[in-house]
């Protein structure tokens, strides 16, 4: 099974990977806020290949996916 998300502008898309059995079994509630990570926005703006990391306790208000630089050791 895969959740089915709708980012803060709207668009959505589903996510599967990265979930455990349990996760399966016992989905974060509906409107939940889920963190996930990608490899890029598809040319739609949605993410590219999601994987689920798990729910978000911290958080209220859902947030459009970003794309974030990652520095080399030697650039850091």
């Amino acid at each position: 099974g895969a959740l089915r998300c709708r980012m803060a502008c709207g668009k959505e898309f589903s996510v599967g990977s990265g979930m455990t059995n349990k996760d399966r079994d016992k989905p974060p509630k509906i409107g939940s806020i889920i963190t996930y990570k990608f490899q890029e926005l598809t040319k739609s703006g949605t993410p590219r290949f999601p994987t689920y990391l798990g729910k978000c306790i911290d958080k209220t208000e859902p947030k459009d996916a970003e794309i974030r630089a990652v520095l080399d050791e030697d650039e850091a």
